[in-house]
């Protein structure tokens, strides 16, 4: 089972983009394509921006394979260590309820 969360996903979005740094346009975009109607789990989302009356975006262009493996790589690192840093978060929010029941 693919593990979703929807409050992630807002938080990744909130971002700047990790490829252009571009603010207040990211969206949380998933670093592994399945293909078509295929959910992907959202364990390695990761922020890039999406398209505006400028042009394409960066989560456009990743998606259609317009950038380099190198960068393919690292876009899922990244969204691991996000991964990480949520379940840190659900971890300690977890330990500060427990704690306020003991109380």
């Amino acid at each position: 089972m693919s593990f979703r969360s929807p409050k992630h996903r807002k938080w990744v979005a909130s971002l700047p983009c990790a490829i252009c740094g571009a603010v207040k346009r990211s969206q949380a975009a998933h670093t592994y394509v399945l293909g078509r109607s295929i959910k992907a789990s959202d364990k390695n989302v990761i922020p890039l921006c999406a398209d505006s009356f400028k042009g394409q975006g960066c989560h456009s262009k990743y998606d259609q394979y317009k950038f380099s493996e190198d960068l393919k790589t690292k876009a899922k690192e990244l969204g691991r260590e996000l991964h990480k840093v949520t379940l840190n978060d659900i971890a300690a929010f977890r330990l500060l309820r427990e704690f306020r029941d003991d109380i």
